[in-house]
């Protein structure tokens, strides 16, 4: 089963929130999302925003997802894989 931890920040840009839900995520789990996810009218800035932060995330969209919302998907915790680091310029 997929899980996501969604941010609901909702102010200030796209990239903005993506920054901001990223370095919490980090702050909480030791490693980097598995993947971004945003509204689908969001989908090519978050795309654009993750380019500039120089994040090597996917970057995916679901009409479920308000606005202001970013949803970090959660590492499959059954798979036993090495924390990935999370470099956020």
């Amino acid at each position: 089963m997929t899980s996501y931890q969604v941010y609901r920040n909702g102010g200030g840009t796209i990239e903005a929130r993506i920054k901001a839900a990223c370095q919490l995520f980090y702050k909480d789990r030791r490693r980097a999302p598995v993947q971004v996810v945003v509204n689908p009218a969001e989908h090519q800035a978050a795309r654009e925003a993750c380019g500039a932060l120089a994040l090597a995330i996917p970057v995916a969209s679901s009409g479920g997802c308000l606005i202001p919302e970013v949803w970090l998907q959660l590492p499959d915790e059954s798979r036993a894989a090495e924390p990935k680091q999370l470099k956020l310029i």
